[in-house]
């Protein structure tokens, strides 16, 4: 008696959504495509606390027995895996992020990439629709314990439009408020800020901006917060004026440090990680990191705090 036969690849694909479905939490949902497989295999919504937060993702799932480890330029990754140009195009274009999922299924280890970060990271290739190969780092391996990365991912991802923005308001504002810094360094405790010239607006849009990029680059922030410079000056010199100039004198000791260690992670990403990247998309912004001086003003107001 002759049967049906179930291929292989049909059950790699299954043992693949298995083994993906095993990690994700009980309380996340996950969406299986109806529709034909266009480099998308299951939509993600992440659940916190029993309650739909309305955050979305799609995933890309691969699967295969044995998967080999390649090493090059002191990179070690996994995945030499032959994607469509087509399909690249496809997953940057999407408004959601994109996970690439790539299981060992003899191992039972799960490697995962984010999809729009590897293209950022191979803009000319992608652009030229040269971009065919994925290669993901060996060290990116998802498991239960871990499995929040995934939502890490979202959040950066999600956000990558305003951090875009914040980048950029933080370096073509750089000079002035280098300036501005350097104005409000060592003069009258008492003194409160000119409002004429709304320092004290730049002051504040400089400590959200500096604080939301240090939170995206991992850089310590050990500053005080605008509430607790706020209710300190106005409890010493009274409530009429927003700012002093003795709290500011202490943001400028805090905050000059940071942005010297802010500078150096956006020319990193700017320049060298993601360089093809904003170069197409932000020229304007890349030749200024070349040609400003930016690293000899820092230096110079760490002198006067040090």
């Amino acid at each position: 008696m002759q049967y049906p036969k179930r291929i292989d690849q049909h059950v790699t694909e299954t043992k693949t959504f298995k083994m993906f479905s095993n990690i994700i939490p009980d309380e996340w949902i996950i969406r299986e495509m109806t529709e034909r497989d266009y480099g998308i295999d299951c939509y993600i919504e992440i659940c916190e606390k029993g309650c739909l937060t309305g955050k979305m993702l799609s995933v890309q799932l691969k699967g295969e027995k044995e998967i080999k480890t390649h090493n090059k330029d002191d990179f070690t990754y996994v995945a030499d895996y032959d994607i469509k140009p087509s399909t690249f195009a496809y997953w940057f274009n999407l408004p959601v992020f994109v996970l690439f999922v790539f299981i060992d299924t003899s191992k039972n280890i799960v490697y995962f990439e984010n999809i729009k970060k590897y293209i950022r990271k191979n803009y000319l290739s992608f652009q030229k629709e040269e971009l065919h190969i994925m290669k993901i780092n060996s060290n990116h391996i998802l498991t239960k314990d871990n499995v929040e990365l995934i939502n890490i991912l979202y959040l950066f991802e999600n956000n990558r439009q305003n951090l875009e923005h914040m980048i950029e308001s933080f370096v073509l504002n750089f000079e002035q408020n280098i300036e501005l810094l350097d104005d409000h360094w060592c003069r009258d405790s008492f003194m409160a800020l000119d409002e004429e010239n709304n320092d004290d607006i730049r002051i504040i849009n400089l400590y959200r901006i500096s604080k939301y990029l240090s939170s995206y680059f991992n850089i310590q922030w050990n500053v005080k917060s605008l509430e607790e410079m706020i209710r300190e000056g106005q409890s010493m010199f009274g409530k009429n004026y927003l700012l002093y100039e003795k709290q500011v004198a202490e943001f400028v000791q805090q905050i000059i440090p940071i942005m010297d260690k802010i500078i150096d992670k956006i020319i990193d990403l700017v320049r060298k990680s993601e360089g093809d990247y904003w170069y197409k998309e932000n020229y304007t912004l890349w030749l200024l990191l070349d040609k400003y001086d930016i690293k000899r003003k820092i230096k110079n107001m760490l002198k006067y705090i040090r």
